[in-house]
């Protein structure tokens, strides 16, 4: 429960974080604001500041000194160094479950983990249940050992007080949390190692070609791009001096911020995705539960199925697929079939509000009732009967567990299509706003209509929801 909770607060805390200091960055960035604004926001980078924060290992109080350029996570983003994991866990969501582990030395029973239940609608962070099998309740040793990290993690951590390593380590997380779920919408999902290594691979390919262009409309002594000559000079040299020269200089924490936060996006990847942040996972053991990874403080990294992009409307399961989960109505209009495997997945992963891995209490309830919507549910003792009465693909979809991008995941070769579906029709939905005119691509095959079927669905499904 407690860990459900902390899950929750730092994804919300987190994203907050990120979106206030990306809209000031932006701002000064187009030359908004005073010098003295300017000097205030770039202060908050560096400012040296205490934070108190549970050490994982021993489940004590620590108090930690330094500015945000000094937490492992930001500093390893902005200087391309390897993350080392270990160094951010006192940050991780999970770190509940490990500071009670080892401070008591009993391993986390990983099925009362898995039975975690959780109501999350419209943003809110609602009840919080769980499943016990009767023996695996809660000791109070336990309660006693955690109640530090919650105090630190609800209480004394409150918005205004996040400065220092903490709030380094939050603007990263956030950064990763913001674009997964930006990436979400368009049909991405949690992967497991395998998969992220894979979108990485594409994504470098693709960012190679970006540079490329970049180049051939750029001097090669221009400055303000890396993929320049000149540029790549300046950048690794910024790249490679102490912390403290770094934040010294307002333009070189410009150009470092700059290229960090764009290499925080899901669809961003270096050229060797093994040393990138999104490419080293920390030990998280909610993600883990379904088969998925984390990054360093065990947020979502979203992922993409490489293994569908070629030919697909000539692929014979995206057509089976496509066929069986929509209907082409006499006027030529496409929809997206009630309860089907897409509506399922639109519903149930891209519209998810609670962290994947976390039983959602909501969802068990739309399936149970075989619902249109996904309902916030109160009452902790109707969402426990529902898990219980819940077969195991139900509580596989309420957990997230069915839509993780991996070749173990045997749901997962239906359920790529249908982020495919979705990709495609946010593509083609993208063409259409591009081209000013809104009949456009209506004959598009699988797209036909005048409202694309996901948009049309999605406008369904929210007003059902009563949003």
């Amino acid at each position: 429960m407690l860990n459900a909770a902390v899950s929750f607060a730092n994804k919300q805390k987190s994203q907050w974080v990120f979106v206030a200091f990306l809209e000031n960055f932006f701002k000064m960035k187009a030359g908004e604001g005073s010098e003295s604004e300017i000097n205030e926001a770039m202060n908050y980078l560096y400012r040296e500041t205490e934070n108190q924060v549970v050490d994982v290992s021993s489940g004590e109080v620590v108090t930690v000194s330094g500015s945000m350029m000094e937490s492992p996570s930001l500093y390893a983003v902005l200087s391309g160094e390897k993350i080392n994991t270990g160094a951010v866990q006192n940050y991780s969501s999970d770190r509940i479950l490990k500071t009670v582990g080892n401070k008591t030395g009993v391993a986390t029973n990983k099925s009362v983990i898995a039975g975690t239940v959780a109501s999350s609608q419209k943003g809110l962070r609602g009840a919080v249940g769980r499943f016990s099998n009767g023996s695996a309740g809660a000791s109070a040793e336990n309660l006693g050992v955690v109640t530090t990290t919650v105090n630190n993690s609800l209480v004394a951590n409150d918005f205004e007080s996040i400065g220092g390593v903490m709030a380094g380590e939050m603007l990263v997380e956030g950064a990763v949390s913001v674009g997964a779920e930006l990436a979400k919408a368009s049909g991405a999902s949690a992967g497991d190692a395998a998969a992220v290594a894979s979108y990485a691979r594409l994504t470098s390919s693709v960012l190679a070609l970006d540079a490329e262009v970049d180049r051939m409309n750029r001097s090669p002594f221009d400055v303000t791009s890396k993929n320049t000559f000149l540029g790549s000079i300046v950048y690794n040299l910024a790249m490679s001096i102490s912390r403290e020269s770094i934040v010294s200089s307002f333009s070189s924490v410009l150009r470092a911020a700059g290229s960090a936060f764009a290499a925080l996006l899901p669809a961003v990847s270096a050229e060797d995705e093994s040393e990138r942040y999104l490419a080293n996972f920390g030990d998280c053991e909610t993600l883990g539960l379904i088969g998925a990874v984390g990054s360093a403080s065990c947020a979502m990294v979203a992922t993409f199925d490489t293994s569908t992009l070629d030919d697909t409307f000539n692929d014979a399961g995206f057509t089976a697929f496509v066929e069986a989960n929509t209907t082409l109505d006499k006027n030529g209009v496409r929809t997206i079939n009630k309860n089907s495997a897409l509506a399922n997945y639109i519903k149930y992963n891209n519209e998810r509000v609670t962290p994947a891995g976390l039983t959602d209490g909501g969802i068990l309830s739309a399936i149970s009732n075989n619902s249109s919507s996904v309902p916030f549910v109160t009452n902790i003792l109707a969402m426990v009967q529902n898990f219980l009465g819940a077969s195991d693909s139900t509580k596989r979809m309420a957990s997230g567990a069915a839509f993780v991008n991996s070749s173990a995941n045997g749901d997962w070769s239906t359920y790529k299509y249908a982020q495919r579906y979705v990709s495609l029709a946010r593509a083609t939905e993208a063409l259409r706003q591009y081209s000013g005119d809104e009949t456009a691509y209506t004959n598009v095959k699988y797209f036909e209509g005048s409202e694309n079927p996901v948009i049309a669905f999605l406008n369904d499904y929210y007003t059902l929801a009563n949003y």
